[in-house]
C-alpha cells in the first residue's frame, strides 16, 4: 500500500477556518432578520397600539352629544337645549354655539357650561337663556328669536383631547375647526341661563370600549 504523500492529507485547519467563516456569516445573517422582523413586529404593535387608543378615544368622543327639544318651526318658547353624557368619565370645556338671526343681524353665540357629569344630560330650557351681545348694548332673550338653532359642540375628553361636534361630524379640534366650518363667522355674543338646568340621568353609559 502507498502512503500517502507529505503535505497531501486534508486540510482541516483550512476547512475549520471556512467553516467557522461560514457560520460567523449564518449568524449575522440569522440575527439581522430576527432583528429586521423584530423591529416590523415591534412597529406593527405600536402601530395597533396607537389605533386601538385612537378608537378609544373617537367612542368617548361619540358618547358626548347635544340635541334640541321640539322642531326648529316649533314655538321658541317650547324649545329647550340638551347636553348629554353617556360615558362615566366626564367632559369639560363644554361649549355650544348658537346660530341665529336678530333683525337684519346674523349671530354666533357662545354658550358655556365647564363641565359635563358622567352618565347625565343636561336640560335648558330656552325661556331661561338669553343672549348677549358682544357691545353689551342688547340683552335678546333667545325664547324671543324666531330663528336659532344649537350648531357645533366642542369639548374636552377626560384624556384632555379637544373635539368639535357637528351635525354630520365628528373631529379633534377646536374652535379653528368651527370657524373653518362656518367661513371665518366671529363670536358676537354669548348666552346666559337665569336658571339652572334640569339634569336626569342616561342609560345606557359604558365606557368606551
Amino acid at each position: 500500500m502507498q502512503e500517502p504523500e507529505a503535505g497531501r492529507g486534508v486540510p482541516w485547519l483550512h476547512i475549520g477556518t471556512v467553516v467557522g467563516a461560514v457560520a460567523a456569516i449564518g449568524s449575522l445573517i440569522f440575527t439581522g432578520v430576527a432583528t429586521y422582523y423584530g423591529a416590523v413586529v415591534a412597529q406593527q404593535q405600536l402601530e395597533q397600539s396607537q389605533e386601538d387608543s385612537e378608537s378609544k378615544e373617537r367612542n368617548h368622543a361619540t358618547r358626548v352629544t347635544y340635541w334640541e327639544g321640539t322642531s326648529f318651526w316649533a314655538d321658541s318658547k317650547s324649545r329647550s337645549v340638551h347636553l348629554v353624557n353617556r360615558s362615566p368619565d366626564p367632559v369639560s370645556h363644554v361649549q355650544l354655539y348658537i346660530q341665529a338671526r336678530w333683525f337684519d343681524k346674523e349671530l354666533l353665540l357662545g354658550f358655556r357650561e365647564l363641565n359635563l357629569p358622567p352618565c347625565k344630560e343636561m336640560v335648558y330650557k330656552a325661556t331661561s337663556l338669553t343672549a348677549v351681545l358682544r357691545n353689551g348694548e342688547n340683552e335678546v332673550p333667545l325664547a324671543g328669536l324666531k330663528e336659532w338653532n344649537a350648531a357645533f359642540l366642542t369639548f374636552a375628553d377626560s384624556a384632555g383631547e379637544d373635539w368639535v361636534r357637528g351635525v354630520r361630524f365628528l373631529e379633534k379640534g377646536g374652535y379653528e375647526r368651527i370657524l373653518k366650518a362656518l367661513d371665518g363667522a366671529a363670536i358676537t355674543g354669548v348666552v346666559t341661563s337665569s336658571a339652572a338646568p334640569q339634569v336626569n340621568d342616561v342609560e345606557p353609559c359604558e365606557a368606551a370600549s
